[in-house]
């Protein structure tokens, strides 16, 4: 049913990006619209539930760089959930074997490529290549715009292939070279500053003992804190419509006018918040001159959505209890080709990377999720996505003989408890000549925040949603529209 919205905020998207921007805006008490094309709240982090423990079917870490998402989640009051992972090496497989991720800095990037763990799996000559990066001149890799240009003019293409691209696609669901520069936060700035990309690379390292960074997650899962978000939007008396795909935010004279695909015009608000990048017709007065803002689902990057599908296996394997392929394995492009290919592009062996959920679970008893599918940047084709499209037997048997061959144990039919998976979209990230990383606002009441324009992960998307609430604030603030603080119902 239609509200009265002349003295509302819209916000579009019930992701993370949109759930936190309501809540910034709720608890100062602006009255708040939010709209969501599905029926569940929270987008990529999702919960699933095996064997009687719940635990995350999308998103499961954030990166603790910066602490914008600790501080989050400290103003929730949820800083006593915060885990670390348990101290265990990441694996990556490779056509030859499997073997320990060497302690590396951004993306991937070794810090010490002569090591025993870099040659194992670069050769001598890839290690050596990488190696020498230093003394290269800095006109070399200049003129990148792709992490893959980047990495492989200094680097070389074995760094690039065996390191780099399985971590980029394991964190950013995307290759190498559709992935800008401008997406690896503080990357870009540090390589021009050193003019070493190793030096850049270490320069970053938030954690020794991690392939892209340290990283932390939450006891029950990252599904707590979208749990935690919906009971606060609750408490602020956001209206939330679920099942409503928002076709039109455009400004108007009169405010954003906001309409739907299934019920059509919804109102005109004061201001909106756009976390998606779906959003039709979005159009400014004509006084609003800065291009670099998107105006229209065209203003997208051109990249098109990433389909990728996460199925979780609950195994009674008491071979797994000493986890040997530690907390997880990303595979690298050479392993998905050959009698023994996998399709899966990374695995994580979920009960040995959180204490949490290994003591929920019964003895013996593990969970393993498996990531498939991605879009390919520059070959426009996809890495076997097509586990979406099957039945459930067929992906079963898919993720076990995966499952087998990442881990270098058979996995006996009859030791798999049971199954679940999740399919998720990973939308396209806004690239212009002018983006510089950052959201953009319009002058008269459109803001932008979520990953399109923010980037991959919770370190980009919260600090993001926080900032376009803020500059929302101050918008509402030269109309005089002054909220009530601390306007939360009583039940």
């Amino acid at each position: 049913m239609r509200t009265d919205t002349a003295h509302r905020v819209a916000v579009v998207g019930g992701g993370i990006a949109g759930l936190v921007a309501a809540w910034e805006l709720a608890r100062t008490g602006v009255k708040v619209d939010l709209f969501e094309r599905d029926q569940v709240l929270g987008g990529r982090i999702c919960r699933g539930e095996l064997g009687g423990s719940h635990y995350d079917l999308g998103a499961e870490s954030f990166a603790t760089r910066g602490g914008v998402v600790q501080r989050l989640i400290q103003d929730l009051g949820l800083a006593g959930l915060i885990q670390s992972p348990v101290p265990r090496q990441s694996w990556v497989l490779n056509a030859e074997a499997a073997s320990p991720l060497p302690p590396a800095g951004a993306i991937g990037i070794p810090v010490s490529p002569m090591s025993s763990e870099a040659r194992r799996i670069l050769g001598l000559a890839g290690a050596l290549r990488c190696a020498i990066e230093p003394a290269l001149p800095r006109r070399i890799g200049a003129h990148s715009s792709t992490i893959a240009d980047l990495v492989g003019a200094r680097l070389g293409s074995r760094v690039l292939a065996r390191l780099v691209a399985p971590v980029v696609r394991g964190v950013y669901s995307t290759d190498p070279a559709a992935l800008p520069l401008s997406a690896v936060p503080g990357l870009e700035t540090a390589w021009r500053t050193h003019g070493s990309l190793r030096a850049a690379a270490r320069a970053q390292r938030a954690s020794n003992r991690s392939a892209g960074g340290a990283v932390a997650g939450l006891s029950g899962g990252l599904g707590v804190l979208v749990a935690h978000l919906e009971r606060e939007l609750q408490r602020y008396s956001v209206n939330v419509h679920r099942g409503a795909s928002v076709s039109v935010a455009r400004d108007t004279a009169d405010g954003i006018r906001i309409e739907t695909q299934e019920t059509g015009d919804q109102g005109t608000y004061r201001a909106a918040i756009i976390t998606v990048p779906n959003v039709a017709g979005i159009a400014n007065h004509s006084q609003d001159t800065d291009s670099s803002r998107p105006k229209s689902s065209e203003h997208v990057a051109e990249a098109r959505s990433a389909e990728v599908e996460v199925v979780a296996l609950l195994i009674h394997d008491k071979r797994l209890n000493s986890a040997p392929r530690g907390t997880g394995v990303l595979v690298a492009s050479e392993a998905h080709v050959g009698p023994l290919s996998v399709r899966a592009k990374a695995l994580t062996h979920a009960s040995a990377k959180w204490q949490w959920l290994a003591d929920e679970l019964p003895p013996n008893q593990h969970l393993i999720r498996l990531s498939y599918g991605e879009f390919q940047g520059r070959s426009s084709r996809s890495l076997d996505a097509s586990t979406i499209a099957l039945d459930d037997a067929s992906v079963l048997e898919i993720a076990r003989v995966d499952a087998s061959r990442i881990l270098g144990i058979e996995i006996a039919e009859e030791s798999i408890v049971s199954m679940a998976r999740q399919r998720h979209t990973i939308p396209p990230r806004r690239v212009s000549a002018a983006n510089d990383g950052a959201p953009h606002a319009t002058s008269s009441g459109l803001f932008f925040a979520g990953e399109w324009v923010s980037g991959t992960g919770l370190a980009a998307v919260i600090p993001s949603a926080r900032l376009e609430a803020e500059k929302c604030l101050a918008h509402l603030s030269t109309l005089g529209i002054k909220p009530a603080q601390n306007r939360a119902s009583s039940g």
